[in-house]
């Protein structure tokens, strides 16, 4: 059974039914009491588009996103998973054509370039399947 992954978030925009929600991402350092005082401690501010149909939403309005967890494994599969594996199979298989190092780590790299492009040519087919909830905060 996959758990729910919720966020926090400040609606930024309404149009067409599609509300831009602000989140706020943080590292695991943001908890410290010495976070105001290191260079470590991160955070990220991230938009998110969600559907609002049917719901009375408004702007600068707090509120929770919520999706289950498979949608997170799926995403680090196709974001990181699959394209580590491209680029060691390709490593490997152009260095033992050419029995060059340069070559090899060069064409391993530059296989990336296809494989986001291709996801980038995804992107509308990806947003359907990764979805988002948007609920209002108690």
């Amino acid at each position: 059974m996959s758990k729910l992954i919720k966020h926090k978030g400040i609606i930024k925009d309404i149009r067409n039914g599609i509300a831009k929600v602000e989140i706020t991402q943080l590292s695991a350092c943001s908890g410290c009491h010495a976070r105001s005082y290191c260079s470590a401690s991160d955070k990220k501010e991230k938009i998110i588009e969600v559907s609002c149909n049917g719901n009375s939403f408004k702007t600068g309005e707090t509120v929770i996103l919520i999706s289950n967890s498979d949608i997170e494994r799926e995403a680090l599969l196709i974001a990181f998973v699959y394209p580590f594996f491209c680029l060691v199979a390709v490593l490997i298989i152009v260095y033992f054509l050419s029995r060059n190092e340069t070559i090899a780590g060069i064409t391993s790299l530059a296989i990336l370039v296809p494989y986001y492009i291709i996801i980038g040519l995804y992107k509308k087919k990806l947003k359907k399947k990764f979805v988002f909830s948007l609920h209002k905060t108690d």
